[in-house]
């Protein structure tokens, strides 16, 4: 619960972490398992003819609009994601209402923006309920577009809009990627040239920087994984490297050429900064969030807009071990601090503009 099923849901494997969640809850909370699981059975049997209604009529405006190949599926959400409703939220089960889902697949992520007008224009939608992560996945990689809307004489439901290939991936993660790309698998594929030098990861930073230079399509959030990979042998306890750092809520900055970079609540410009680029990390002078330059220890929001400053003469110092907050920070700071330990005073400051 606290290490296999939170890594697998950050490496896409949605139906993986579902049935490891709700089977572990299962064991650590019987009596809550039970209850839960029977309430929800009973919400399907209940809203079983009003949900199949909605479901044909979906179906039909989806293709009078002149969507094809449409797929779609009716999903109940599991135990353990209704119990976790139930404990964030702090109500009754009878206050949930977005546990019933039906899940669009099309061709083109045109199609999806279309189907949205077509649910929207037919049905009306929650307000503060529609989620893109299509236009910003989630930092697994997750894609889709979310909605909940009133069905009138049928349940709250949420409506859930991807592509063939979004839903692949969000079902199977990774192994579902290297599939897409089996398809039509070329031999100078750089999928396949990327994925053959990172893994294992490197162990070389050097190596690893200059993999990432020449393949820089690599999704970010596996960078991370491979980043995690490369320095948990440093700890001495992985779990609690993962627990505090890799599962934490996550939130997405944005560098002002428009880069999207996933980091933990709390972290820092300084965070930002090496999980952008390690080299002009370790010259960083300045930060401005939104516009307004800020200290380096400045926690950051979601949403931010963050423009980094960087000089030759700027290296990291030991107070920046006390503003960084992600792991991988605080290595590559704890590296330069002691590489420079001996170094002679003359030889430092030597290092190229990034």
């Amino acid at each position: 619960m606290e290490i296999y099923a939170p890594l697998a849901h950050r490496l896409g494997l949605q139906r993986m972490s579902r049935e490891m969640e709700d089977l572990a809850f299962k064991y650590t909370e019987p009596e809550r398992y039970r209850e839960i699981g029977a309430w929800l059975k009973r919400r399907q049997r209940e809203n079983r003819p009003p949900l199949e209604r909605f479901h044909k009529t979906l179906l039909k405006h989806l293709v009078k609009a002149g969507l094809r190949n449409v797929e779609t599926d009716t999903r109940l959400k599991g135990i353990y994601s209704v119990y976790q409703k139930v404990v964030t939220r702090k109500k009754e089960l009878e206050d949930i209402h977005d546990v019933l889902a039906i899940r669009i697949q099309l061709e083109t992520v045109e199609d999806c923006y279309r189907a949205l007008g077509v649910v929207h224009a037919g049905w009306r939608p929650l307000p503060g309920k529609i989620k893109d992560y299509i236009a910003f996945p989630k930092p697994n990689g997750y894609q889709s577009i979310h909605t909940t809307v009133f069905t009138g004489d049928g349940p709250i439901v949420e409506v859930q809009i991807r592509t063939h290939q979004m839903h692949n991936q969000a079902e199977y993660g990774l192994a579902a990627h290297i599939a897409y790309k089996e398809r039509g698998r070329n031999v100078n594929d750089p999928f396949y040239s990327w994925f053959g030098q990172f893994f294992p990861a490197p162990k070389d930073e050097k190596i690893e920087t200059e993999v990432l230079k020449q393949h820089p399509h690599v999704p970010h959030w596996l960078r991370s994984i491979i980043n995690l990979q490369s320095f948990v042998t440093i700890q001495t306890d992985p779990t609690m490297h993962l627990k505090s750092d890799f599962f934490q809520n996550r939130m997405f900055i944005f560098e002002k050429g428009g880069e999207v970079i996933d980091l933990p609540i709390h972290a820092t410009a300084i965070d930002f900064a090496y999980e952008l680029d390690t080299e002009r990390a370790s010259h960083l002078h300045g930060a401005k969030v939104n516009g307004k330059l800020v200290p380096l220890d400045t926690e950051l929001k979601n949403g931010d807009i963050v423009t980094l400053e960087t000089r030759d003469s700027s290296h990291p110092t030991e107070k920046w071990l006390l503003y960084a907050k992600t792991i991988l920070a605080k290595q590559h700071i704890q590296q330069y601090l002691k590489s420079k330990m001996g170094t002679p005073s003359g030889e430092r400051g030597n290092t190229k503009r990034v």
